[in-house]
């Protein structure tokens, strides 16, 4: 059993990296004619396996990054159907669709670095304020503590010298 509970934003990355390496390690057999159809593929697959790679800085900068998953996903189907309609002879639809691929991916990246900026930023001012507090909470519970000893070193000197008196 694992100690971890499970979390759904992990199996998406699981699922979304299995068929990235899929698509890329595998990919399907396609008579290609020319080198411009190949450059086209391993331009497109390159393109997406950036923007994976972007996207997973951002989540390991601690980023929520579901919602670009859910794009990156959208640009592996749209890998899929670039692959397909050069298999099928349709060079012109699979250009276009590798030049929506391009703008995908680079809103994809772009929105990823937006991420991880912010995210960064977000625990730079976690840390900044967790030593702010520690460099004053510090000195406070100190002159705190040592009021409360001499109130009690007072008191109890008191009370031996009042016992010794009597």
């Amino acid at each position: 059993m694992s100690k971890f509970p499970p979390n759904p934003k992990y199996h998406k990355i699981s699922l979304s990296t299995l068929f990235l390496l899929l698509s890329i390690l595998f990919p399907i057999i396609i008579p290609v004619n020319s080198s411009e159809e190949t450059n086209l593929i391993v331009r497109s697959e390159e393109e997406v396996s950036s923007a994976f790679r972007e996207v997973l800085k951002a989540e390991k900068s601690g980023a929520n990054v579901s919602q670009l998953i859910e794009e990156l996903n959208k640009a592996l189907s749209l890998l899929s159907e670039i692959k397909a309609n050069l298999a099928n002879g349709n060079r012109e639809e699979a250009a276009k669709l590798a030049d929506n691929l391009i703008t995908m991916t680079n809103n994809i990246k772009a929105e990823a670095l937006t991420l991880k900026n912010s995210a960064q930023t977000h625990h730079n001012n976690i840390v900044a304020s967790s030593l702010a507090i520690s460099a004053i909470g510090t000195p406070i519970f100190i002159l705190t503590m040592i009021i409360i000893w001499r109130r009690f070193k007072r008191h109890y000197e008191h009370k031996i010298t009042s016992k010794m008196k009597s």
